[in-house]
């Protein structure tokens, strides 16, 4: 009984997980409102995520989430309003394959294809990549072709977490308090993987300046 009311148990640590990543997703989602900021927005997250995969998060999430949100807020703005761009020309390309006829169709339902594909399969190598490493914005995008072709197992298990955490909100919407920031720990936790592998291993610390070439 003594041990029930001790901060530092298994159960008391877990409820102290799912209260940080409510938190998380709350701050994340109000701070997708104003659409300018959905990039740094999500980046930081990413990095609070990628902290927390290896272990690294001892400064709380919230420390963790405004140094990646300052650090990261001109690339981030570009990614985030890249995406907005890329959400807008794929509901317009599914409006348009729904009502096309003839030789027309097609086109349209291969841009749903690549669009789809380019949201759900290589930005999160992105995004997680402007998380962790210093790089021009280009090059976050061919190292995210890169790791999206060489790890092809790690892709399809990202896009999985990020169908099943949409699904779990279309069926449950009030798990929406907790989904997005789950999704993105799912994807932290393979994309921490995948980097580990590209990051020097001589003591540098991959946040200055390691570049995933």
């Amino acid at each position: 009984m003594k041990n029930l009311f001790n901060a530092d148990n298994w159960f008391w640590q877990r409820m102290s997980e799912i209260a940080d990543l409510i938190l998380l997703s709350l701050l994340w989602l109000v701070c997708c409102v104003p659409i300018v900021t959905i990039g740094p927005n999500t980046v930081a997250v990413y990095y609070v995520m990628l902290k927390k995969a290896r272990g690294e998060a001892d400064e709380g999430f919230w420390r963790l989430y405004v140094r990646s949100f300052r650090r990261n807020f001109k690339q981030g703005i570009v990614l985030g309003l890249l995406e907005v761009a890329l959400f807008v020309l794929l509901y317009v390309d599914v409006r348009f394959y729904a009502q096309a006829e003839g030789i027309v169709r097609p086109l349209f339902g291969s841009l749903t294809v690549v669009g789809g594909a380019a949201l759900l399969l290589l930005l999160p190598y992105v995004t997680g990549q402007m998380a962790q490493f210093e790089n021009t914005f280009r090059r976050f995008f061919i190292n995210g072709f890169y790791f999206m072709i060489r790890h092809f197992l790690t892709t399809l298990g990202m896009a999985a977490v990020s169908v099943l955490g949409v699904l779990a909100v279309w069926i449950m919407p009030p798990l929406l308090i907790v989904a997005p920031a789950l999704v993105m720990l799912g994807h932290g936790t393979l994309l921490a993987k995948v980097f580990d592998r590209y990051t020097p291993q001589d003591g540098d610390d991959a946040d200055t300046g390691a570049e995933a070439d």
